[in-house]
């Protein structure tokens, strides 16, 4: 059966002090908040019974879910800390005398009611957020289509794998409008690929050997990222006197791969160097 709300007064509403009968302040807003009947229209709709043993009164129901998201407690640790508070019984309309809900029928009371509930009283309290003008919004639209796509954990070596990858392609697209300038360049990404696919072979080891091997490779992964790096800084310096109009923005594109470049270069330097802890630490090479 379907309470709505605990109307019955007790003597003790009567003798406690008034500090004891007053709510604080944000306390008393959401309880103010929540006193609209609207709020009771879902479990009305749906839930609305004459039957069976009384549920957990509605409104009370309602406030002790805030209080448990709002301090982010479990159901268990809810009632605990309910037990001994006397604003919270008086904000959930829980006289002193009264045995509090336990956590199984406040998990059964929550699976009860189920998730269209829970949203519509979401929207209900968006609607009456705005019409009090607790919240100013406005509508915004926007396409959330993903696109399933596999990524990689952002390591140092593969962050420079990224880098040479970025650099290696820019060059290729300058070759087919200026072969000239991207004589010499050689295409080192696969030598990159096969240092990264080593990584898993000296991970599976677990040895404290592994770790040592992992900061071989990466030393190994920085000195080709700085050789690519050099060959690309060549590539720009030719195409300096470059009178192509064509060349211009493949060659700005270069420049700020390479930037980006030796910035992931040198966060790697200080790892292979002793220092794990790096403030800012970059995830990225289009963070870099």
């Amino acid at each position: 059966m379907l309470r709505i709300s605990q109307d019955q007064t007790t003597l003790w509403d009567s003798v406690l002090p008034e500090p004891l009968r007053s709510l604080p302040s944000e306390l008393e807003c959401v309880d103010r908040l929540l006193s609209d009947e609207r709020f009771i229209q879902p479990f009305l709709q749906n839930f609305n019974t004459t039957k069976g043993r009384p549920t957990v009164p509605v409104d009370t129901c309602l406030r002790l879910m805030y209080l448990k998201f709002r301090y982010q407690l479990g159901y268990e640790t809810l009632v605990q800390e309910f037990q001994d508070s006397f604003t919270w019984r008086r904000f959930c309309h829980i006289a002193i005398d009264e045995k509090v809900p336990s956590s199984t029928t406040l998990i059964k009371a929550r699976k009860r009611y189920g998730e269209e509930t829970v949203r519509s009283l979401n929207e209900i309290l968006m609607k009456k957020l705005a019409e009090d003008r607790v919240i100013l919004h406005r509508k915004f639209r926007t396409d959330t289509t993903v696109v399933e796509s596999d990524i990689h954990h952002p390591t140092d070596a593969t962050l420079l794998q990224d880098g040479v990858k970025v650099i290696t392609r820019t060059v290729n697209k300058i070759r087919k409008v200026a072969s000239h300038a991207t004589e010499g360049f050689l295409d080192q990404t696969s030598e990159v690929k096969k240092k990264i696919l080593s990584f898993a072979k000296v991970l599976r080891r677990r040895t404290s050997q592994s770790w040592d091997d992992v900061i071989r490779i990466t030393k190994e992964v920085v000195d080709i990222t700085q050789n690519v790096m050099e060959q690309a800084q060549h590539v720009i310096d030719k195409l300096q006197n470059s009178k192509k109009r064509c060349v211009e923005a493949p060659k700005r594109k270069l420049q700020q791969v390479v930037e980006k470049t030796a910035s992931l270069l040198d966060q790697a330097k200080q790892v292979v160097n002793g220092n794990r802890i790096i403030k800012d630490r970059i995830i990225s090479i289009y963070d870099a």
